[in-house]
């Protein structure tokens, strides 16, 4: 198929192979181009500029990628590393009739490159509105919550907060925030999926929204790492 439509897949490596992997594995790269974006921001921090730990990051995020591409080598895909995804020189080079797709990516979108995409979705591991942020599964297991589960929606110019496509939910009490994570991947790969195919087909996707305030304990809104949460906890 010439001309075919592109997939952007912002991912986080561990929070994204195992989908990645599904839709290979359904042969997705047969209806769309697959592009996969990784970002450079966790090995770059702010330092001065003669700061001997530069050349550390350097070596840690050399490394990296060499790493980071020998374990998605055998799907062919395209990789690329951005330090800001909101760039123009990125935001420029994305093509018309373009599909995005972000699980676990370390970076905010903002309009002008929102606006680019035909649609853009996130993979978020908690049930929205509820536990919004970075880190929602540490937060999840901090607060002794019994259930969790994920939440597929639209990404808009607010942190984890356009229209709810799709939500899941499973007991998280006796398992370990790896492998929450993990049942995250692997209970929402098949609905991503499937709302790619029907947004190439032109069809309509049956929306599943659960009710998050008789799912979670404590009604928190949204936690990072760097703010105290007891100002966000809202009983």
């Amino acid at each position: 198929m010439k001309n075919k439509p592109k997939l952007y897949h912002f991912i986080e490596p561990k929070f994204g192979y195992e989908i990645v992997n599904y839709y290979f594995n359904n042969k997705l790269h047969e209806k769309v181009d697959i592009i996969l974006i990784i970002s450079k921001r966790i090995y770059f921090p702010k330092r001065k500029t003669l700061n001997p730990l530069k050349a550390y990051d350097y070596f840690s995020f050399y490394n990296y990628k060499r790493k980071i591409k020998k374990e998605f080598s055998h799907f062919g895909y395209k990789i690329k590393f951005l330090s800001d995804v909101n760039h123009s020189y990125f935001r420029n080079s994305i093509s018309e009739k373009s599909f995005g797709l972000s699980t676990g990516f370390n970076q905010i979108f903002k309009v002008d490159l929102i606006e680019k995409f035909d649609r853009l979705i996130n993979l978020h591991p908690s049930v929205l509105p509820l536990y919004k942020g970075p880190t929602p599964i540490m937060w999840c297991k901090h607060y002794q919550e019994n259930n969790s589960g994920w939440t597929i929606h639209e990404i808009d110019e607010k942190i984890d907060h356009g229209e709810i496509l799709y939500q899941n939910q499973f007991n998280i009490e006796k398992i370990t925030r790896d492998q929450i994570l993990a049942l995250v991947c692997d209970s929402a790969k098949k609905i991503i999926l499937e709302i790619i195919i029907a947004e190439l087909e032109g069809k309509l996707f049956t929306k599943k929204i659960l009710d998050c305030h008789k799912i979670y304990q404590n009604k928190i809104t949204y936690l990072s790492h760097y703010k105290d949460s007891k100002q966000q906890l809202h009983k």
